[in-house]
Order: structure tokens, then C-alpha cells, then sequence
């Protein structure tokens, strides 16, 4: 493995590595002290190591803060990247004010060094945070929901279902999964819903029809689809939104069955 030594062909073959690579490098001796820092590595927080006087002091620069969140911070550091040589993400404070989520994956070198690899994941940690804020809104709505929701994958089997249609049909979620929507519709429904979901399209109109619950009791109930496809535009799951209907509720059309 190329490293900083004093054979001048592997200090060259390390540096060129080091210094074509699209993230920070710095290397440590064995008393934390700069033996190397590639310039990528300014890039990250907008300040070197070198400049600001070594390891400890561009943390402290980048941990700038109150002292007790700074203090827990380099404590934090130096436990799980220097000591445990563990990686470990933290909010970083940039040379221009702002917060950044840096990465650090620490590797041990040969003569107690250790190199660090520096990794701006802003980005990649905003992402992530998107997604389970979006994850919380969907399961808030889809738990909340005032209709029996049921999600049926591309194949038509139910994957999911929501406390109003597990109350609906008298069956826990895991038994409705097994059972399948034939099972709680007439059949001639079940297979109008199946037809819509492969061809991707919804009815304009809401279908109404009869739900059986496990004791065998019969709900008049109002029936819409709601496609859902993926980026190649191919039906990934079709929800079934179900709420129950009052007596004097319009028939449904003829050609969309009983």
C-alpha cells in the first residue's frame, strides 16, 4: 500500500492517490500530529489543518459553538475516531457559518498512523431525513385515515391495511393479508379492482358494492382506487379507499357489477 514514508516513491505514489481522490485525506502520527493533508480536505469546512495549527485546533474551529456542546463534541471525536478508530458523522461548522454533516472513516497505516478519509454527506443526511419525515406524514395519514384503506401490490394481493378496514371486516391486519380482497367482496368486484390495477387506470366513478365482514355481516360500501406507479410508469401498488354508505345511497352503475 502507498504511503507518506521515507521511500520517495511510495511518498509520491500516496500523494498523487491522495490528491486525485474527490474527498479529504489527512494522515496522523501516532500523537495526532499533521504528517499529511490532501488540499481536498479544505474543501469540506472551507479551513485547513495546517492553518489552523493542527488536528485539534481545526476541531475546535469547526465544533465552534457554546463550550459545553464544543467540550462533548472533541470529547466525542477522540473517543470513537482516534481511540476506537470507529467512523462517526457530526455537525460541523463551515468557515462561512453554516452546518455541515462531515464524515470520518478512519483506517490504520503501518507505524501507529492513522488516515483519515473526510466525507461532506450534507446532502446524502438531508435526503435521509426527507424520507422518514415522509415516511411519518404517510403512516400518520394512512393510520388516521377516516375510510378503510387497503394497498395491493402489482400482483393484487393486499401488502398493508389501516385500523378503519381492519374494523370493517372484523379481521386483524395479518389475516387480511392472507385472505386476499376476494374474500371481503363479491367476486365480480374483486376482479373489476384487479382489472383496474393492471391496467393502471381507475374508474372515474366510485364503485359501490358490499363488503362481508368475518361474522358474515354485510356493509353497503363505497368503493375508489388510487393508482400509484413508479418512475417507469408501471403500477407499483393501487390503494382501495372503502367507507361505508347510508341506505339512501345511489345504486351502482350496471357495468360495474354487483
Amino acid at each position: 500500500k502507498a504511503t507518506p514514508s521515507s521511500d520517495g516513491s511510495s511518498s509520491d505514489n500516496f500523494r498523487q492517490i491522495a490528491e486525485a481522490a474527490p474527498f479529504g485525506m489527512i494522515v496522523l502520527n501516532e500523537e495526532a500530529e499533521l504528517i499529511y493533508a490532501n488540499p481536498q480536505h479544505r474543501s469540506v469546512l472551507g479551513f485547513s489543518v495546517g492553518e489552523c495549527g493542527g488536528m485539534t485546533q481545526w476541531l475546535e474551529r469547526a465544533c465552534a459553538a457554546d463550550d459545553e456542546f464544543k467540550r462533548r463534541a472533541l470529547d466525542e471525536w477522540w473517543e470513537r475516531v482516534w481511540r476506537r478508530r470507529a467512523a462517526w458523522t457530526c455537525s460541523m461548522r463551515t468557515s462561512e457559518g453554516m452546518l455541515k454533516e462531515v464524515e470520518f472513516r478512519p483506517a490504520q497505516l503501518p507505524d501507529h498512523r492513522l488516515l483519515l478519509t473526510i466525507f461532506d454527506v450534507t446532502d446524502a443526511r438531508l435526503e435521509e431525513q426527507a424520507i422518514r419525515a415522509s415516511e411519518a406524514r404517510y403512516r400518520g395519514l394512512f393510520q388516521n385515515c377516516a375510510a378503510g384503506v387497503a394497498i395491493l401490490n402489482s400482483s393484487g394481493n393486499i401488502t398493508e391495511t389501516n385500523p378503519v378496514f381492519e374494523a370493517l371486516t372484523g379481521c386483524p391486519r395479518m389475516e387480511i393479508r392472507r385472505s386476499g380482497l376476494a374474500a371481503f367482496l363479491p367476486e365480480n368486484d374483486a376482479a373489476l379492482i384487479r382489472q383496474a390495477a393492471a391496467a393502471g387506470e381507475a374508474p372515474d366513478e366510485e364503485i359501490i358494492t358490499r363488503l362481508k365482514a368475518r361474522d358474515g355481516t354485510i356493509t353497503r360500501v363505497g368503493l375508489s382506487l388510487s393508482i400509484l406507479k413508479n418512475d417507469e410508469g408501471q403500477v407499483a401498488y393501487t390503494a382501495c379507499y372503502v367507507h361505508p354508505l347510508t341506505e339512501s345511497a345511489p345504486e351502482a352503475p350496471a357495468w360495474l357489477g354487483s
